[in-house]
């Protein structure tokens, strides 16, 4: 269950660039970093924030728990079909069939790797079809379906510009 890297980032980044994780290519995956950067925020230190919660993105489970988007892809609570049918729930289940913990950069690199190979295969394509940090970083759009972006025609997302700038923070840093 190890991750190669000294940072979160880093260990995110030689993940999607590995065969055992992709392989992506380094500008798909400066392009995927670039996005979770986004979608979990940084930590004081300057590193991705693996266990962020978000503020926007919660619900109330009939026992009144509340339980918020998680993570670095920020997984929602909220699903047509209930909780139970929502990508943060599959993030659970599937660390838990793994007897991984859910919260650890190694179950939630892994699942990204999963849903990429299952209920995500259509932006997986898009994906792998980009040839440039800003294809593929529009292309990872399909992936976190983040505020704005409308799927066709393609619309990208508020938060295109603060992404892009990240995905190309990402690349220059590793792969000078």
């Amino acid at each position: 269950n190890e991750l190669e890297g000294i940072t979160n980032i880093e260990k995110i980044f030689n993940f999607f660039i590995s065969e055992k994780g992709g392989p992506f290519s380094e500008e798909q995956t400066s392009a995927m970093v670039g996005h979770f950067i986004h979608e979990a925020g940084k930590t004081r230190a300057g590193d991705i924030k693996i266990d962020a919660l978000s503020g926007t993105d919660k619900i109330t489970l009939a026992d009144g728990t509340v339980v918020q988007g998680f993570g670095i892809a920020q997984w929602n609570p909220q699903a047509k079909g209930g909780y139970d049918k929502s990508r943060l729930s599959e993030l659970i289940n599937f660390s838990t069939l793994r007897k991984l913990d859910y919260k650890s950069l190694y179950a939630q690199v892994n699942f990204v790797k999963h849903e990429l190979n299952t209920t995500e295969k259509s932006a997986k394509r898009k994906l792998l079809a980009t040839k440039t940090v800003e294809q593929a970083t529009k292309a990872f759009d399909y992936y976190e379906r983040p505020e704005g972006f409308k799927h066709s025609p393609y619309q990208p997302s508020k938060s295109i510009d603060k992404r892009l700038k990240n995905a190309r923070e990402v690349y220059a840093k590793f792969t000078t």
